[in-house]
């Protein structure tokens, strides 16, 4: 804040706003322009109430912090003790009131009076330039009122808001507060009424840190990118395209556009040889051709001044003066013209606090620089070392000795700047294991809780091997009730020439007819795993073609039989069987 007040704190806007904290006090919040025409912070502060000694300690400290330094304008709502606080702190400081708000009061006492008496009081206050005009359009003005009580009170600070008392005034085209309505809008998107100080400074400091980082978004773009010209052969875009930034280049190119639209009048008896009419020329606006501005030029010293004072408000020349600048044939914009508040090179200066140190941005940034530096320097050693065994040696021999070297200086230097210096790796294994006087010996970790249910969590492919391979939770709890009766058997130790294997499930799930079927001794699982024995039988292969099907399980059974058959005589069985494990071969039943 202090770096950005004393670049920029020309123009302050500042506004109070309520329901950000839990004590309902008052936040009072300076902002203003940076180079990039985009909301910057100066200052905040939490008030106690809003009277005139509250504003007269927040203003006094608020300049004892930047130096003394005041600001050339200030603008603020209609508050009386506000005005009244500035009035005595900054005297010197032109005090504008906001126009939003001003429209907003007006809105509710003169729109009672019809919508021509309302846009007759906007008229004064934006489209009259001489006091004279004023004067007598307010006086109009005056007549269709019924009730002037509210239009007499802001008649009597005409000086601060009217248009016809601001040409000479330095704002930057700031009207409003609107700048600090934006910001607290923001605040109170992070802040909300029930929090304590600490945790709405911690917010607030949030927010700054968005606004930084926004700014920070935009100074790499306008060190990357050069604003696009639509003219490039001019000079004179060529020359300011480097050197403002990129919204500030819009709207000056904007103005470069109307200059070639401009035209100069032929001068009149009694005209001086510096001076120039200038019109615009506006195939939308016929009226136009007939609002002259003056403009003087002296091409010998390089100075052009116009009637409607846009750099002395702005800070950038109008289209008026740009066509005065060509006639003269001065092709690029003289220096003193360009404000530094609106360039590249805004920030570049060195700022220092009230004790005479200076300022730094960013106190690590010096440091990242000299680290990247080191590193590209390492890393290249380190690169061309690495090639040979010998070289290798070297450098790490050499960087294990420098790298002792490096913490005694860093070490002592620490000591002499009062810092309290990093413990080593031998001493931070020593202490380790010692507890630390300060911490107290009830504090323990939070135990970690349990997932409720206390089954592990299946993966989302054990839930998709889930539903392809095991069918609805009702078909495997009906086949476990079936199988029930086999796995009690399979614990007793069989009788002699009591054959035990099992009925395949999917044989058993064909019908309860056939729940008591005996298998043969030469299975499809023994035909599989080669354990039949075709000595003990050996046509009963060639009966299979004379078995009767008596039923639809003995046709399944006597298809397997035949599968299995054709298998094992082929050559690709001989190969599945040399990859398939027993196990895998026995899970082809289910």
């Amino acid at each position: 804040m202090l770096i950005d007040y004393a670049l920029f704190g020309d123009v302050v806007a500042f506004d109070t706003t309520f329901g950000t904290n839990k004590e309902h006090r008052p936040l009072g919040v300076f902002v203003g322009f940076n180079h990039f025409r985009e909301t910057t912070v100066f200052g905040a502060a939490l008030l106690y109430d809003e009277t005139i000694e509250s504003f007269k300690w927040l203003f006094e400290t608020f300049l004892a912090t930047h130096c003394n330094k005041e600001p050339k304008t200030i603008f603020t709502d209609q508050d009386i003790a506000m005005g009244k606080a500035i009035a005595e702190v900054m005297p010197n400081v032109w005090h504008g009131l906001c126009t939003w708000h001003i429209t907003e009061n007006a809105t509710k006492h003169l729109l009672c009076d019809g919508l021509e008496v309302l846009r007759a009081f906007k008229a004064c206050m934006y489209e009259y330039k001489e006091e004279a005009e004023f004067e007598e359009a307010f006086s109009a003005l005056r007549g269709k009122v019924s009730k002037g009580t509210w239009l007499d009170s802001i008649y009597a600070v005409k000086e601060k808001w009217a248009e016809c008392y601001m040409t000479n005034v330095f704002s930057l085209g700031m009207r409003s507060t609107q700048l600090s309505e934006s910001f607290n809008k923001d605040l109170k998107d992070y802040l909300k009424c029930t929090m304590d100080i600490m945790r709405f400074f911690k917010q607030f400091e949030r927010v700054l840190g968005l606004k930084r980082q926004n700014e920070i978004n935009n100074e790499f773009d306008s060190k990357e990118k050069l604003p696009r010209i639509k003219m490039r052969r001019t000079p004179l875009l060529r020359q300011v395209g480097q050197i403002y930034t990129s919204n500030i280049f819009e709207a000056f190119q904007d103005e470069y556009e109307w200059s070639t639209a401009a035209i100069i009048k032929p001068p009149v008896e009694g005209q001086l040889t510096n001076e120039y009419r200038v019109v615009i020329s506006d195939p939308e606006n016929d009226s136009s051709i007939n609002k002259e501005y003056q403009v003087f030029g002296d091409p010998l010293i390089e100075t052009v001044s116009c009637s409607c004072k846009m750099f002395e408000r702005l800070g950038l020349l109008c289209a008026h003066a740009l066509k005065v600048l060509d006639t003269m044939n001065i092709k690029l914009i003289p220096r003193k013209y360009i404000l530094k508040h609106w360039t590249r090179e805004a920030k570049a200066e060195t700022v220092q606090d009230t004790s005479g140190r200076t300022i730094l941005e960013d106190p690590r940034l010096d440091a990242t620089r000299r680290y990247k530096a080191l590193c590209q320097k390492f890393v290249k050693v380190a690169s061309g070392a690495s090639n040979f065994i010998e070289s290798s040696s070297l450098l790490e021999k050499g960087l294990n000795n420098l790298s002792v070297e490096v913490d005694k200086l860093v070490l002592s230097l620490k000591r002499e700047r009062g810092e309290t210096p990093l413990l080593s790796e031998g001493t931070a294994r020593e202490q380790q294991g010692s507890t630390p006087t300060n911490v107290p010996n009830n504090v323990t970790l939070k135990p970690k809780e349990g997932r409720k249910g206390g089954k592990r969590r299946k993966s989302w492919t054990e839930n998709f091997h889930d539903k392809d391979s095991q069918g609805s939770t009702d078909q495997r709890k009906s086949r476990k009730k079936k199988m029930s009766n086999h796995s009690n058997t399979e614990n007793t130790p069989p009788q002699q020439g009591e054959d035990r294997r099992i009925v395949p499930q999917h044989i058993v799930a064909l019908g309860n007819n056939y729940q008591n079927l005996q298998v043969p001794n030469n299975s499809f699982t023994q035909l599989l795993l080669g354990e039949h024995n075709r000595s003990q039988d050996p046509s009963y292969f060639d009966s299979w073609p004379g078995i009767p099907f008596p039923s639809q399980v003995c046709d399944v059974i006597h298809l397997i039989r035949w599968i299995g058959l054709a298998v094992e005589r082929s050559f690709c069985w001989q190969i599945l069987k040399k990859q398939l494990s027993p196990k895998s071969i026995l899970s082809l039943e289910d």
